[in-house]
């Protein structure tokens, strides 16, 4: 970690890194809001591994797209962390609100 408390080199620089080191110092600390909806490191973990699992279950394998057409919502980002987690590359494709 540097000086503004980035991490520069090795696994911690990717997401997955960073969330390994939360589940190491702090796993039931405060880790993301998605939305106005807080998760713990141990939450995403957990919550990501089981979709995860189950996109495995499905057949996906790693480097297929999975393209998932959602609102900005805190189930739309664990279905992307779990996509990515089964190794997949996640598409995400927003949907924002309409108004009619």
């Amino acid at each position: 970690m540097d000086e503004n408390g980035v991490w520069r080199s090795g696994a911690r620089s990717t997401i997955a890194g960073l969330l390994e080191h939360r589940l190491e110092t702090n796993p039931d600390g405060a880790y993301i809001d998605v939305c106005g909806r807080a998760f713990t490191a141990r939450d995403v973990d957990l919550r990501s591994r089981r979709i995860a699992a189950a996109l495995v279950e499905l057949g996906i394998v790693k480097g297929d797209r999975i393209a998932s057409l959602a609102p900005n919502s805190p189930e739309a980002f664990l279905f992307w962390w779990g996509a990515v987690t089964a190794g997949a590359v996640a598409v995400p494709i927003n949907a924002p609100p309409t108004t009619t």
